[in-house]
């Protein structure tokens, strides 16, 4: 090889960009997170649902809000609701979980960690929740939401960080 050989360099124009990191835009990364949290929460209510002994992670966690909450917010839902308050109650926990799962997929854009940790604090509360119903199994609850928090952070995961 020759000095002839080797292409010349331009030293006065800038230097050569590094290519963009390619990142998915905020509606598709928010889009993600719900449908992840949407996954989650159907894979655990799913294995929750396939023996009649085992109870709803959704059911745990709404029982543990009634028992926590103060007396004049449990008569506002009855007066508010009526016989209808443990639905709009389960609506209420389902809605905010969906949320929530959209902010951890907006999150994850830019930190990744963010779903992991969202997604297993979910599961954590859900687990506790069901150890502290004296009818529930705790380690089958456990086995059900974790399968249903590896399943949405997946979904989100691969979403977010792979397409």
């Amino acid at each position: 090889m020759t000095i002839h050989d080797v292409p010349p360099v331009d030293l006065d124009g800038p230097p050569p960009a590094a290519p963009a990191a390619r990142r998915p835009s905020r509606t598709f990364s928010i889009l993600a997170g719900l449908v992840a949290a949407a996954v989650a929460l159907g894979v655990a209510e799913l294995l929750a649902g396939l023996n009649r002994a085992w109870r709803s992670p959704v059911l745990d966690v709404g029982d543990r809000l009634i028992d926590a909450a103060p007396a004049f917010v449990k008569e506002f839902a009855i007066d508010t609701f009526g016989t209808n308050d443990k639905n709009a109650l389960i609506v209420g926990i389902v809605v905010v979980s969906l949320l929530l799962g959209a902010i951890f997929g907006m999150l994850a854009r830019h930190w990744p960690s963010v779903p992991f940790v969202g997604f297993a604090a979910f599961g954590l509360i859900g687990i506790w929740a069901a150890a502290k119903d004296p009818l529930a199994s705790a380690g089958t609850a456990a086995i059900a939401v974790t399968l249903g928090v590896l399943a949405g952070v997946l979904v989100v995961m691969v979403a977010v960080m792979v397409i």
